[in-house]
């Protein structure tokens, strides 16, 4: 039984190990659609919004072959935006943002929000 469980953690770990999947980093929460989307009533709860962070949202950002612009909503950044998917780079503070929303009814990207 011994070796069983041992091999099974042996394999386990090696399998894991092989995986192209990185951890995620980053915060969600669950609302209404985005205020600019205006063509229909809002419906609460209807969008999950993900905000990455860290490896995963700078990885995504060098990754985007998009010509970054300068963006001064908020905080002074550079950003990269692909229509409902951005991510930007806050060079002041060398951090890296990626935010976007789902439909979670229609199963669409979305708006990460407004400015």
């Amino acid at each position: 039984m011994r070796i069983l469980l041992f091999c099974l953690l042996f394999y386990g770990t090696i399998a894991i190990a092989g995986s192209p999947f990185q951890k995620l980093a980053g915060l969600f929460h669950i609302s209404s659609a985005p205020q600019a989307d205006l063509e229909e009533p809002l419906i609460s709860n209807s969008h999950l919004y993900l905000s990455l962070s860290g490896d995963a949202a700078k990885s995504t950002y060098e990754a985007m072959k998009i010509e970054p612009q300068i963006s001064y909503c908020g905080e002074d950044h550079f950003e990269k935006r692909a229509e409902n998917f951005s991510c930007s780079f806050y060079f002041t503070k060398n951090v890296y943002e990626c935010s976007f929303s789902i439909d979670i009814n229609r199963g669409k990207l979305d708006l990460g929000g407004v400015c």
